[in-house]
């Protein structure tokens, strides 16, 4: 099931094309704002949901709490320790993008928002994981459009676009699956956010993967009623055509390892759609240079590795481009570090991304920019 929600990003991103809303950017100026934004998000719900974990029994919300002196620095200072980075209350996603702000110019709260990302891990142990993350998404590049305005317009409308997305990373309000929350109260495949007919095409002449689930961790926590719903034959060919009502599953059954369970179940499902994402863009990409291994290689060097071995120290990529191969790597052994190097700075950006989205820790990762032949950082 772990391209349902990549499926979704892409649904997202395509519509967002066709509806002429992304100003002079071209596919693949898009796709660095697309990955970005996506990563913004994913950390401002996640700092979110940890920084509510924090104070469950303080019976206060970030911003009380915030603007109390006693813990604004204790908050910071513990969440930099723990997670490797902070943002402001004023500065998460939710509130950048709530309704107070439509019409409002956006791009300066949202560029003082990625520089506390970058600024707030330097002198940390988190420093080479989360410094310039974002780069390479200039919110006031001249493609965006002519004038302030345009360029707001451009980035409202790419993360507004997100907002259906839920990532479920609040494990005191997690009462459902992701697939719930994301897919049937958000409405994953009602008519705003529909397969288009060009991945319906796709899905039909057999280029990509067709749904596949492995329920081998979920038999537990997924109904029999959801699970054929969302694998059944021709779902995702249908799902556009008819709006489907589906019932909350409740994950309060008593089952053994359920938080840790589902927990990696999510882990999986946000990383492995950002993957999903990579290698849509690879086959969609102007650029002749750039190119993705295929899942389906880095699935096969993987196994060959694990078969050899059960569990790994380290593992190193002189090249990992995207870092997907280190990745499906770690899937199979369970590495205790992970290191790369790229060359290319925008791949650098998205490798660090793809790691944060598949929830590795930044004490257990380490990539580095630079030439591999003449300045070998590892």
């Amino acid at each position: 099931m772990e391209n349902v929600l990549g499926r979704q990003f892409w649904s997202i991103y395509e519509d967002l094309q066709r509806g002429n809303r992304i100003g002079f950017l071209t596919d693949d100026e898009f796709q660095k704002y697309f990955l970005g934004f996506i990563s913004y998000k994913y950390l401002s719900e996640k700092l979110e949901a940890y920084i509510k974990n924090e104070l469950k029994a303080e019976n206060l919300n970030f911003e009380e709490a915030y603007g109390i002196k006693a813990y604004k620095k204790g908050l910071r200072e513990k969440s930099i320790e723990d997670i490797g980075y902070f943002l402001s209350p004023n500065l998460l996603y939710r509130n950048i993008i709530s309704s107070k702000n439509y019409g409002n110019i956006i791009i300066e709260e949202l560029d003082k928002a990625f520089t506390e990302i970058s600024d707030t891990s330097v002198g940390r142990e988190s420093q080479e994981d989360f410094q310039n993350l974002f780069e390479g998404v200039d919110l006031y590049a001249s493609q965006l459009g002519k004038t302030i305005e345009d360029k707001n317009r451009v980035v409202f409308n790419i993360l507004d676009a997100l907002r259906p997305v839920y990532f479920d990373l609040d494990k005191e309000s997690r009462n459902n699956t992701l697939l719930s929350k994301s897919i049937l109260e958000n409405r994953k495949f009602n008519k705003n956010y529909s397969y288009s007919r060009k991945n319906e095409r796709r899905l039909r002449s057999g280029r990509k993967n067709k749904i596949n689930a492995d329920f081998k961790d979920l038999n537990a926590l997924v109904d029999e009623k959801m699970e054929y719903n969302l694998i059944s034959p021709n779902y995702a060919l249908e799902a556009d055509r008819a709006d489907y009502e589906l019932d909350e599953y409740s994950l309060n059954k008593d089952i053994p390892h359920k938080d840790e369970i589902y927990e990696k179940y999510i882990d999986d499902l946000i990383g492995n759609s950002f993957e999903y994402l990579l290698s849509e863009f690879s086959l969609n990409s102007s650029n002749s240079s750039d190119y993705y291994t295929p899942n389906e290689v880095s699935t096969l060097i993987a196994k060959l590795i694990s078969s050899q071995k059960s569990r790994l120290e380290s593992v190193y990529d002189p090249c990992c481009g995207s870092a997907s191969l280190l990745l499906e790597i770690n899937k199979e052994l369970d590495c205790k570090f992970i290191c790369g190097q790229e060359l290319n700075a925008s791949f650098y950006n998205i490798a660090r991304e793809n790691m944060i989205l598949h929830n590795i820790h930044y004490k257990d990762f380490d990539i580095k920019q630079g030439d591999t032949l003449e300045q070998p950082q590892h």
